[in-house]
């Protein structure tokens, strides 16, 4: 039962059409979903070509409400990413858990993107093999470093994310649902070509906030 229950992780990802702050949905989105990750939960949110980042251990927690303002200030942004995730392979001592927390983010050529991702990566070898090419240092602490190291090496090259983002779907095996943003401020959402992991999509009754979240929330 233990282990069913660590496949799970959660991924959210949203984006403000009128440029209002993120965090609210972005906070509610992860909340919501505490249940599908108790070992680390992380918020990454977008502004001006910059990525803003919190990541910590344990459940997301309760914000009151005189706390809000801090955390505007914290994550700004009107496009937003966040995780609550259970490790699936690896060590799971505090410092090991903390490297291995979400969103994650690689740059290249002066291009840089983010992800948060659910799911497992059958062929982490030949991965790991093409992006060493790549990134000579290269190490990862969980397949969302496989992904995100191989959509910013496609991106490198194709300077066109839709293409990346094609790429990665054809040549990483496995069961994985992903959301995203670039440095250029482009959000996007996908997963396996077998739609194995789920990945909701939805809207704020405005229709100013669309969202991709593992569960309805």
């Amino acid at each position: 039962m233990g282990e069913n229950l660590k496949i799970a992780c959660g991924v959210f990802g949203a984006i403000n059409f009128e440029r209002q702050p993120i965090f609210p949905y972005m906070y509610w989105g992860l909340r919501a979903q505490n249940h599908r990750g108790h070992q680390s939960h992380g918020f990454l949110t977008y502004a001006d070509g910059k990525f803003y980042v919190h990541r910590s251990l344990d459940l997301v927690p309760k914000i009151k409400t005189s706390a809000i303002q801090e955390w505007f200030g914290r994550l700004p942004g009107h496009i937003g990413i966040g995780n609550v995730r259970y490790t699936t392979s690896g060590k799971t001592d505090d410092k090991s858990l903390i490297k291995g927390t979400q969103p994650v983010t690689a740059s290249k050529n002066g291009l840089k993107v983010a992800i948060s991702f659910n799911g497992n990566v059958v062929n982490t070898f030949q991965l790991k093999r093409e992006i060493s090419r790549e990134f000579p240092n290269f190490s990862y602490e969980c397949d969302a470093d496989l992904i995100c190291h191989k959509l910013i090496i496609e991106l490198a090259k194709s300077k066109d994310l839709a293409a990346a983002v094609k790429k990665c779907m054809q040549e990483i095996e496995g069961a994985f649902s992903v959301s995203g943003v670039t440095g250029e401020g482009e959000f996007f959402a996908f997963k396996d070509p077998h739609g194995i992991r789920p990945l909701c999509a939805g809207h704020s009754n405005d229709g100013k906030t669309y969202a991709f979240s593992s569960e309805t929330v």
